[in-house]
């Protein structure tokens, strides 16, 4: 009995409303039509705020990326200056350039066993540079304890103005006895 209502209904609702099938047909396609159209627009408009979007996060990432590479190329920089002003001061303390070197990289670095071991290294180094020029500069020991006193042979009256010296005597000693040895 509701199939029946409903066909009813529809019939009254036909009579009243002279619109044809086919006219309310080629309004929904004419609606469809322009509701696709305005779909396509949404669509288009959407794929190009996302082009922009991905342009500008390219862009952005692309301005990070360069930021970053200035900022470590700044870093080595500054690295390299720290480096070569420690050096410095380990040159003029007398350690050798290459040494200088590895002593601020490991001063820098914070390898504090590295760095002890390179002072170590160049205070022995620098201990027997020490030694070799105290030794330079001091006179071989003469053979039997005397003293060099010289080519020269003694005169009686170099030997007659200190004979009262036991010193003298005993540092010219072997002038002494060539004197002697010459005189009897």
């Amino acid at each position: 009995m509701a199939d029946e209502l409903e066909v009813t209904e529809e019939t009254v609702e036909e009579q009243t409303n002279p619109v044809s099938l086919e006219d309310q047909i080629a309004e929904l396609l004419a609606e469809n039509k322009r509701l696709k159209r305005a779909v396509d627009k949404s669509a288009s408009q959407a794929a190009d705020y996302k082009k922009q979007l991905n342009a500008r996060l390219s862009e952005q990432e692309q301005l990070e990326a360069a930021q970053a590479e200035r900022d470590a190329e700044l870093a080595e920089y500054k690295r390299k200056d720290a480096v070569r002003t420690a050096a410095a001061d380990y040159m003029a303390l007398g350690y050798s350039p290459e040494l200088a070197e590895k002593a601020a990289e490991a001063q820098l670095s914070g390898d504090t066993k590295e760095l002890t071991s390179i002072q170590k290294d160049f205070l022995e180094e620098k201990e027997k540079t020490f030694r070799e020029t105290l030794m330079k500069g001091m006179p071989s020991p003469q053979a039997g304890g005397e003293k060099d006193s010289g080519d020269a042979p003694l005169t009686m009256e170099e030997f007659n103005a200190h004979k009262k010296d036991p010193n003298w005597i005993n540092s010219n000693w072997a002038r002494v006895q060539e004197m002697l040895q010459k005189k009897g």
